[in-house]
């Protein structure tokens, strides 16, 4: 992992780790509304700009998107790996290699779905 990546995925766990603006905006109200202290009515008023909102549900829809999209490419290399590992093991069965016993897949002309020919039938 590079510097800008490592950099990226610390800046995504910050903003997952903090609050939203919003959460931070409702407890500042209940605050001004008990005790209007200076300094939380400034706060109160720079979490209500507008603007900070907006960046701030930008930032945690950028970070959640990235993550969405991390987890369906892990999720989707692993079936691939999944899927890789059936048709080698499809592979060794139909050409009887691989130690399989004289367990062999014998296909009945189209339409008709595999068939497992061990010697039991």
């Amino acid at each position: 992992m590079d510097e800008a990546m490592a950099s990226a995925a610390r800046w995504r766990a910050q903003v997952r780790s903090r609050g939203s603006v919003e959460e931070d905006r409702k407890a500042l109200t209940r605050l001004v509304e008990y005790d209007s202290d200076p300094f939380e009515t400034e706060l109160y008023e720079q979490s209500s700009d507008p603007q900070i909102r907006l960046v701030d549900k930008a930032e945690r829809s950028s970070a959640g998107q990235y993550d969405r999209r991390l987890r369906r490419l892990r999720e989707r290399a692993e079936r691939a790996k999944v899927d890789q590992r059936l048709r080698d093991m499809h592979g060794m069965i139909s050409s009887g290699g691989g130690g399989g016993g004289g367990v062999r897949v014998v296909r009945r002309g189209r339409g008709h779905s595999p068939v497992r020919n061990d010697g039991l039938l």
